[in-house]
């Protein structure tokens, strides 16, 4: 199976999903700054991607085992 119409796919999506974001975040800047924007984003891109997880997965292992690891391994220090 040939994944080359896959991928361009895949990466146009990708190209239109960034053009949004750039938008949405700049709109979402005027109206509350910056910070507050950035703070929403990963509020919202942790959830999401959460809820990815469990959805793939079907538990959340991987997140709490890391939770638990020494802090070194969480600064790639």
């Amino acid at each position: 199976m040939n994944s080359t119409p896959v991928a361009a796919s895949i990466a146009f999506i990708a190209g239109l999903a960034g053009a949004v974001q750039i938008s949405i975040q700049a709109r979402l800047g005027e109206r509350v700054g910056s910070l507050e924007a950035i703070a929403c984003t990963f509020v919202v891109a942790s959830i999401t991607a959460l809820a990815v997880l469990v959805v793939v997965r079907r538990n959340l292992d991987g997140p709490r085992a890391g939770c638990s690891a020494p802090g070194g391994c969480c600064s790639a220090g």
